[in-house]
């Protein structure tokens, strides 16, 4: 079962006897697909190269990071984040990522 494909499932369920005259019952049964963190994290680009001029200032937005997770809830929330660079001591001081919106 694959959740990204149907999340939910409806039938009728029917339960009846081998009596003359046969007796049955029904009701109805909805199955809801539970999400699992099955999907990865797909980003727009795999390669991102900005130029940017000496004296723009900190602060000044580069670039737009679009990614998409097709799992839901937790599963899927994105959270974005740079990890490392060169040179390691000072990339903090001039660049950043929003947390939850990739700018």
């Amino acid at each position: 079962i694959d959740r990204e494909k149907q999340d939910s499932y409806q039938y009728e369920l029917i339960a009846f006897d081998h009596g003359k005259p046969r007796k049955q019952s029904s009701t109805k049964l909805f199955i809801q697909v539970n999400d699992m963190n099955d999907n990865s994290v797909l980003l727009s680009k795999t390669y991102i190269q900005l130029h940017v001029s000496e004296n723009t200032p900190v602060g000044t937005e580069l670039t737009y990071i679009n990614a998409t997770d097709n799992d839901i809830g937790l599963n899927g929330k994105i959270h974005y984040s740079i990890t490392n660079g060169f040179p390691s001591s000072s990339w903090r001081d001039y660049f950043r990522i929003g947390d939850s919106t990739g700018m």
